[in-house]
């Protein structure tokens, strides 16, 4: 099941102090262009920080306003709901909207609103900008997660798909509306270590999980969100966005089966199994030989083996 890896979007509450301090644009005669408020950092009980700050956004018949003003201030919240509640994401609960509602409720305690404001904030609707949307597939081994995407980065090639050192896979890394990313999660936990204020014993338990889980992350921004209907927490379901990972994740531009069978590898000619062997183990083999070397390798598994 999916679950929640980052929330942002505005809260209905017309408070302009939640900043830490502002910043300036200058133009070139000194006079002030425009000012923006600077972020505030909030930490949660595991020491992952979001980012908070008051923000002036056209006003919306959509957050129910008795007096309908060109701008009004709303309080901006961004961040991990998952990591910040429970101190890590290899896991999370598949019951999204009420993550996203404990996840904003938390946020605001720690920024001492009173109970009375939170529990009307949490009654009136929330306007969403960007919703992370993961899950994870159990492999066989860490090998196995380090070969599928060795594997499927032979067929990354349109324009708006990219590889970063075969680690990591990106499908429209830059869209303003939806993007696919695909990763080894234990090697992501490594990258990232000092996010986790966990002991020692804990973590290591997480990333022994996190070994073998190849983990597909599906990023719904601003625009998507209001082409289907969800940019507001009133119009959210756990289904319509499970079944909306669902359907980006099957429009990926992968083969059914990028793994060569044993009885193949078996038949193999003998100077090629262990280009193979290294390639499963993980090892980057472009670094083992040359460059015409390595592309005649290439084309000889796409040819024969479609690989």
């Amino acid at each position: 099941m999916a679950f929640c890896d980052w929330f942002s979007g505005f809260v209905n509450l017309d408070i302009s102090t939640f900043h830490d301090g502002r910043i300036m644009y200058l133009k070139n005669d000194g006079s002030i262009e425009y000012e923006i408020n600077k972020p505030l950092s909030v930490l949660g009980s595991y020491d992952d920080k979001v980012i908070v700050k008051s923000s002036l956004i056209p006003a919306s018949p959509d957050w129910s306003l008795d007096i309908v003003q060109d701008e009004i201030w709303r309080v901006y919240i961004s961040g991990n709901p998952t990591k910040f509640l429970q101190g890590h994401n290899v896991y999370g609960h598949p019951d999204i909207l009420s993550i996203i509602h404990d996840f904003v409720k938390q946020v605001l305690i720690r920024l001492q609103v009173d109970i009375f404001t939170i529990n009307r904030v949490l009654k009136d609707n929330i306007l969403i900008t960007r919703l992370d949307i993961t899950s994870s597939y159990v492999m066989d081994s860490p090998s196995d997660v380090k070969l599928w995407l060795r594997s499927a980065s032979q067929y990354m090639t349109g324009k708006n798909q990219k590889v970063d050192n075969d680690k990591t896979l990106y499908v429209g890394k830059r869209s303003r509306r939806v993007s696919i990313k695909v990763y080894e999660k234990a090697s992501e936990m490594i990258a990232h270590r000092n996010t986790f204020n966990l002991p020692d014993p804990v973590f290591d338990k997480l990333y022994s999980v996190a070994s073998t889980l190849l983990r597909f992350e599906v990023t719904l921004r601003g625009m998507k969100l209001k082409d289907l209907g969800l940019h507001l927490f009133s119009l959210l379901t756990n289904e319509k966005l499970e079944q909306e990972f669902k359907t980006v994740i099957n429009k990926m531009n992968l083969p059914e089966n990028i793994e060569l069978v044993e009885n193949v590898i078996n038949d193999l000619p003998l100077r090629y199994v262990g280009v193979y062997s290294m390639w499963h183990d993980g090892i980057d083999i472009r670094t083992q030989m040359s460059l015409a070397t390595y592309k005649r390798y290439r084309k000889f598994f796409l040819e024969n083996f479609n690989l």
